[in-house]
């Protein structure tokens, strides 16, 4: 067994330094995975929150992998304490971790101060489907909004049409998150790709550490409610891809609402979905102005991330009188004809309609 702090032990003493790229394409079941392996590179992250710190990321020129010791009680005063940009020979052996492989540690050697590698320029796409397993990255991406998590600052963000997430401390900030709403920016940090009990990646985390791990290259044009207005038919038509993934505002008679999670919006024969993190009270008849992203998870376009406000109260809407048949009859036909219908397609609206009851 090495010991934290050692790299020699009885028995084959590990290879020469692998690249961590090599180390992260072993199986956990292949027999060389099985002996102790090393590795070099400079710690990117250490869990602060642990005084032994028996977590943390290295990353050379190939790659990054998440290491994890668990020194014995009586020799965790031997352990070297683990800081960020420390250059670090770190022995053990290759196992399955909670996304990617992750390095079990056997012995560790603090080879001094490092030089912290630079964020890498990465497809977004690619960092998402989780290429870059917690290396250092930088994303360019639209800021949709934002929420608080503890002491930090999660910002909701979208690149290439894909969500994520970067989390900053405020004072990393260069002003308030909501002031960030529809700029551009490049955030700078680790990857954490988000996976569940299968491993299987379900979206990605950016994490930042330092003070310059934000640069706006793009202020919002706007604010939100001072955005391009458009009509809730036509919020992803032709017209309104000038500013594609962009905040976005409509207007409408609101027909439901679940406070907190969406509204349900409608203007004459056309009716949207609006996700809405908004705690305010609506009535159904209340006009509404609604400030949001394009949303396509839908049978038509809604809003995501969105802003709202009540513009008037109105009386309870009156449903329209159409049959079910009738519905389908005429999307089906603006769909074989790929002509837009021009009346409307009663999608997301309020309906009346006779019916027998059969069970």
């Amino acid at each position: 067994m090495l010991h934290a702090g050692h790299l020699r032990a009885d028995g084959p003493p590990p290879e020469n330094a692998r690249p961590i790229a090599d180390v992260k394409g072993l199986a956990p079941q292949e027999p060389l995975s099985r002996r102790p392996i090393r590795i070099r590179g400079v710690v990117t992250w250490p869990n602060e929150r642990e005084v032994a710190s028996r977590q943390f990321i290295v990353q050379d020129e190939t790659a990054a992998i998440y290491c994890l010791r668990e020194p014995p009680a009586a020799e965790a005063a031997l352990d070297p304490l683990i800081e960020m940009g420390m250059e670090v020979e770190v022995a053990g052996t290759v196992e399955r971790g909670g996304f990617g492989p992750r390095l079990r540690v056997e012995g560790v050697r603090v080879l001094g101060p490092g030089k912290m590698p630079e964020p890498r320029d990465v497809d977004p796409v690619k960092a998402m489907e989780g290429a870059h397993d917690i290396e250092l990255v930088q994303i360019t991406g639209v800021v949709m909004g934002s929420k608080p998590d503890g002491p930090a600052v999660v910002l909701l963000m979208e690149a290439e049409g894909r969500a994520f997430t970067a989390r900053f401390f405020p004072h990393q900030l260069p002003c308030d998150p909501a002031d960030l709403v529809d700029a551009m920016v490049t955030v700078s940090g680790i990857a954490w790709p988000r996976s569940n009990m299968r491993g299987d990646n379900m979206g990605l985390d950016v994490s930042c550490h330092s003070a310059d791990r934000l640069q706006i290259v793009e202020p919002p044009p706007a604010k939100p409610f001072d955005s391009p207005r458009m009509g809730i038919e036509s919020i992803a038509r032709y017209a309104s891809l000038k500013r594609p993934g962009r905040i976005i505002q409509t207007e409408g008679t609101l027909i439901h609402a679940v406070p907190g999670e969406a509204i349900y919006l409608q203007d004459g024969s056309s009716g949207i979905t609006v996700q809405s993190d908004s705690k305010e009270t609506f009535a159904p008849g209340d006009r509404v102005a609604v400030a949001g992203f394009p949303d396509r998870s839908g049978p038509v376009v809604g809003l995501k991330n969105a802003l709202v406000k009540k513009v008037a109260a109105g009386p309870p809407p009156a449903p329209l009188s159409i049959t079910p048949e009738a519905i389908l009859e005429a999307n089906l036909a603006a769909w074989k004809s790929r002509t837009m219908l021009e009346d409307g397609d009663s999608i997301g609206c309020l309906v009346r309609f006779p019916a027998t009851l059969v069970e």
